[in-house]
């Protein structure tokens, strides 16, 4: 309406002074910045590390094997909300501590200081598995001191879509795009249709949703990895052909951490 107001009516309400980005940030309100993302955010590095830990010290090299829980969902409340999907709405708060238990569970210690992020958070895994391709869906979730889990964001991506390329290339390079993301192409010539194949070790970069959300001091900021959203996303053709439940095929992620293969979490953190 101040838009409207200023460059309908040429009311001079000083909407044209303001700074150009404007973001709601979970429990502070709306902020505005000269650039998204804001210049005053760093990005700090959580490795998956030792007992199932987020920690910013390199953890000794270890393997998580999960055993993929193709029940697990993420609709959240009465209503079967899905925030991707949005074809319903929220009854009330989207809680994660029934769907975790369907994940593997990685998280920090209690946070002895309030840790506010804006922007792209980014999930780093090294990954194996007895499959020869799967589906990798991760959930950042706030931890409160009573140990309630809080959905934040999430992101996913098809083990055959790992390869990295340009993200220029999605505008056949007529400008730079911003900002700075992985990008995966989703043409099918660079598709791998079997990335686990021989025992391999395959590198997932992708982004999680952005967002602008403060984590209170006593809280743990938490990430679920699951390997199917059964009911709101179609299985992995390779696990189940005819993408029904009773057919998928056991399926084992092994998430590799440490100094040799690196998974991590990368938070934009503001400042």
């Amino acid at each position: 309406l101040q838009f409207f107001d200023k460059y309908l009516k040429d009311i001079d309400n000083g909407f044209d002074k303001k700074k150009p980005v404007k973001i709601y940030t979970a429990f502070e309100g709306w902020k505005f910045y000269d650039s998204w993302p804001p210049e005053n955010v760093e990005t700090v590095k959580f490795n998956l590390a030792q007992n199932n830990s987020l920690s910013k010290d390199i953890s000794v090299d270890s393997i998580y094997s999960y055993d993929v829980d193709f029940t697990h969902s993420s609709s959240y409340t009465k209503s079967k909300f899905n925030p991707q999907l949005m074809h319903r709405n929220a009854d009330s708060i989207m809680v994660r501590n029934e769907h975790d238990k369907k994940c593997i569970v990685f998280e920090t210690e209690m946070l002895n200081e309030t840790v506010t992020i804006t922007g792209h958070p980014i999930i780093n895994l090294q990954l194996s598995s007895n499959q020869a391709n799967a589906d990798v869906y991760v959930y950042l979730s706030d931890v409160d001191s009573t140990g309630v889990v809080y959905y934040v964001t999430e992101g996913k991506l098809r083990a055959g879509w790992h390869k990295l390329y340009d993200n220029n290339e999605s505008v056949n390079n007529l400008y730079d795009v911003k900002p700075e993301l992985p990008w995966h192409s989703y043409k099918k010539e660079n598709y791998d249709p079997a990335p686990f194949d021989n025992d391999s070790i395959v590198n997932l970069k992708f982004a999680l949703r952005p967002l602008a959300w403060k984590f209170r001091k006593g809280h743990k900021i938490r990430i679920s990895i699951a390997g199917a959203d059964n009911e709101n996303y179609e299985f992995n053709p390779v696990i189940s052909p005819d993408n029904t439940l009773d057919n998928c095929k056991p399926t084992t992620l092994y998430i590799h951490t440490g100094k040799v293969n690196n998974s991590y979490l990368e938070l934009p953190i503001i400042y």
